[in-house]
């Protein structure tokens, strides 16, 4: 991040949903992302209630679980990608996935750990509900226990979560679940994130949700670290392949 920060620039986090359309195209994709602007990687455990996102996403989960994608395979493919690829790897997914883990939560923080997952991105857990101490887990383990916030958020309820957050805040550009395309150039929206500058810090602020031109990632700069492209790429993936997906990221990012 201090990396990015140094260009001046909005950085790019490439979302992908692991399995879609196939474990083995997912792994050669995140290797393409890395290599067409991706400065990280967010990849998703496809789940069956995908809450937040919207259709696109919703539609790789589906197909992902209909080819045979299960949780214990998209970590391993993140365990995969991390070795293979430069940047770092984040991975998402609902608590579900978590608390049916095979040993607890805390067996799921330590194996992604080993496999050198930077950390997860769960949208469905406040910490009001940090069912199996997941923040402090996650952090026991070595990871970052990443936390979503959204535009209505009161300051107040942003001073009693920011003691929670670490290594990164993912904030939507707007309410709702992913796909529609969201308007960073509003002044309303530079005033949120100067909310959210003042009650985190120095802390990376991360811009997912209709994130889809190079225009909104460069008004981006100077407000976050990191422009989250997802619903574009896999709309892409689904349409042409894993080279239109790459392709279209390096347009988003100005490669």
């Amino acid at each position: 991040m201090a990396a990015i920060a140094r260009t001046g620039r909005a950085g790019i986090m490439a979302h992908l949903v692991a399995g879609f359309r196939s474990l083995e195209e997912s792994e050669a994709l995140a290797r393409g992302l890395a290599g067409n602007g991706a400065d990280v990687l967010e990849i998703q455990i496809p789940f069956s209630d995908p809450t937040a996102d919207g259709p696109v996403i919703t539609a790789a989960c589906t197909a992902a679980l209909a080819a045979g994608a299960t949780p214990r395979a998209a970590l391993a493919l993140a365990g995969r990608v991390t070795r293979a690829a430069d940047v770092p790897v984040f991975l998402m997914s609902y608590y579900n996935i978590l608390f049916r883990w095979e040993g607890g939560p805390r067996a799921f923080f330590a194996e992604a750990a080993a496999l050198g997952v930077a950390g997860l991105i769960v949208p469905d857990l406040p910490p009001d509900e940090d069912a199996e101490h997941y923040f402090d887990g996650c952090r026991a383990a070595g990871l970052h226990p990443v936390l979503v916030v959204s535009p209505n958020i009161t300051d107040n309820r942003l001073a009693a979560l920011a003691p929670y957050a670490s290594g990164l805040v993912y904030t939507t550009a707007r309410v709702g679940t992913t796909g529609a395309e969201s308007r960073v150039l509003d002044p309303a929206f530079s005033a949120y994130m100067g909310r959210l500058r003042k009650a985190f810090g120095a802390l990376p602020i991360a811009v997912g949700f209709g994130i889809r031109s190079r225009a909104q990632v460069e008004a981006l700069a100077g407000l976050a670290e990191l422009a989250v492209v997802g619903t574009q790429l896999l709309s892409a993936l689904a349409e042409k392949g894993p080279d239109a997906a790459c392709a279209e990221l390096a347009r988003v990012a100005g490669r």
